[in-house]
């Protein structure tokens, strides 16, 4: 269990003094690397998350959407109340956000919607579905990782850093993040981008972004490599491929709503928040108490 903070941490650093000797052994064939990384992964196939919550949420926004719901119109406290479902009923205590609208892009509702659809609605099901796609997005990055690896002219056993990584299959397969989907398709848009096909890299790269709204912070880096020109013509087809992800679930509401929840990750969630814990250090010995009120209004706006 995740309280069991020693035992994790143990476990961890067990984890990943395997993967160092592994490393500095040099033994390991491409093909074994990808083999066994793929191997770890499946230990996870039938298993509910430990150190995670939020799949419960993604069943729940993937229900909604196959009902015809859209996961942003409606916290699921005040949906409950105005619709009786068994199903959700069953899934709501186990919702780390109830009060929460959904902070999940299009593209992640997708994944969810068909694992719901898959396992038929019920909850072990959907969870093994759930983890099915995360495999074979995992087996997906291995592969453009290695293709990347190889265009660069870098050498191939560096995929040993991802494939065999112990934070990546814990947190992508074992605990069913939805960066999983993000890297793969941030991995494949890198490539297609290497290969001279811009266009549909930048659509590809869109749907990252429909993933998980973190690459958004690399666009920048791209005005190297590209150009002004170019790079204004990238962003343009990554935001309108974002956009159009966001269509099937559009509601009168969808803007604001998304922002409150995006707005929680500044004011609420203080896990493994560097920059936070700086800033309110900083109040509590200028103003003397916690500032967040005042950065998470301006904090959002400069990320």
């Amino acid at each position: 269990h995740r309280t069991d903070v020693g035992l994790v941490q143990l476990s961890f650093g067990v984890l990943w003094f395997v993967f160092l000797v592994q490393w500095a052994d040099q033994k390991l064939s491409i093909k074994q690397i990808v083999a066994v990384g793929m191997l770890l992964r499946l230990v996870y196939l039938v298993a509910v998350p430990e150190l995670s919550d939020d799949v419960f949420r993604y069943l729940w926004d993937g229900k909604l959407t196959l009902q015809g719901v859209s996961p942003y119109a409606e916290l699921p406290s005040q949906f409950l109340q105005n619709a009786n479902h068994e199903s959700l009923k069953a899934l709501y205590p186990r919702l780390n956000s109830p009060n929460y609208y959904s902070i999940y892009p299009p593209v992640s509702q997708l994944v969810f919607a068909g694992s719901v659809w898959v396992g038929g609605g019920d909850l072990e099901h959907s969870i093994i579905a759930l983890r099915v796609f995360s495999l074979i997005a995992e087996l997906g990055s291995i592969f453009v990782i290695i293709q990347l690896l190889s265009h660069w002219r870098i050498p191939s056993r560096n995929v040993m850093l991802y494939a065999l990584n112990p934070l990546v299959i814990v947190e992508f397969v074992g605990n069913l993040h939805t960066e999983v989907f993000m890297v793969f398709l941030l991995l494949l848009s890198v490539w297609l981008l290497a290969k001279q096909w811009s266009t549909i890299s930048a659509f590809v790269f869109g749907m990252a972004v429909g993933a998980k709204l973190l690459p958004l912070m690399f666009l920048p880096f791209y005005i190297k490599r590209l150009g002004w020109g170019k790079s204004i013509v990238y962003g343009l087809v990554v935001f309108i491929a974002a956009t159009l992800f966001f269509v099937p679930f559009y509601t009168p509401l969808l803007l604001g709503n998304f922002q409150d929840s995006l707005r929680l990750y500044f004011a609420s969630f203080e896990f493994n928040a560097s920059f936070y814990y700086l800033i309110r250090e900083v109040g509590f010995w200028v103003k003397g108490y916690n500032i967040i009120g005042q950065t998470a209004v301006w904090l959002p706006r400069i990320v």
